[in-house]
């Protein structure tokens, strides 16, 4: 869990993030394979959301899994949504509109997702296509040292799969954060108020950001 959070606090330290996936580009000539099969569409917990204030940076280590406890409880009592299942549903209505694929049924996944979802799709008479978005790192934090400005951060993988083969026909990583500079952030107070509404509203632009990326460069 501990490598987790560290992970996560990477993405928020550097909002543009760096690839750990490579890209794969859907092959041109998918269309006519994919015409007609079902996407099956993976649902997960997320990992923790951190609160990263100048508070939690001072005590390093035990300074993170606070900041990641006062997320979660802030994700609880704000209502705040994991922008996976938003970045998936639109990725499913891209293949559909564009290849005209089918809707397949939910893959329900708490903390237990396999790391071989081809093989677990094989095992589990999974047919089709497995679509499979995994939010890796979320949650805001201070600019640099200025501890008055803030920045959302967001990072997700993408993965199309063919379980029948075990190929990965397209896959891409995309992580940023809502504000490069301090000159404009919001303070803390600004995105939490009226039930972290501002946070909801950057997460939303960071996942169609991630849309974007995935719709027009890689599928």
């Amino acid at each position: 869990m501990l490598i987790r959070y560290m992970a996560v606090l990477a993405i928020l330290f550097s909002v543009v993030g760096c690839a750990s996936t490579e890209t794969v580009r859907l092959a041109d000539n998918a269309g006519a394979t994919l015409t007609g099969k079902q996407l099956h569409s993976t649902r997960e917990a997320p990992p923790s959301f951190l609160a990263l204030t100048a508070t939690h940076g001072a005590f390093a280590v035990v300074g993170v899994a606070a900041a990641a406890a006062d997320g979660d409880t802030l994700v609880a009592q704000a209502g705040i949504e994991d922008p996976a299942a938003m970045i998936e549903d639109a990725i499913a209505r891209h293949l559909r509109s564009q290849h005209g694929t089918t809707n397949g049924r939910p893959l329900m996944f708490d903390d237990d997702k396999p790391g071989d979802l081809a093989a677990w799709g094989r095992q589990n008479n999974v047919r089709d296509l497995i679509i499979d978005v995994e939010t890796n790192g979320w949650g805001f934090n201070y600019q640099g040292f200025n501890f008055s400005s803030y920045t959302v951060g967001y990072s997700a993988y993408f993965k199309l799969i063919d379980p029948s083969t075990g190929e990965v026909l397209a896959q891409h990583f995309c992580s940023g954060g809502s504000h490069d500079e301090p000159e404009g952030a919001p303070s803390h107070d600004e995105l939490v108020a009226n039930n972290a509404a501002l946070i909801k509203t950057l997460l939303n632009e960071r996942a169609q950001a991630c849309i974007d990326e995935i719709t027009t460069q890689v599928l």
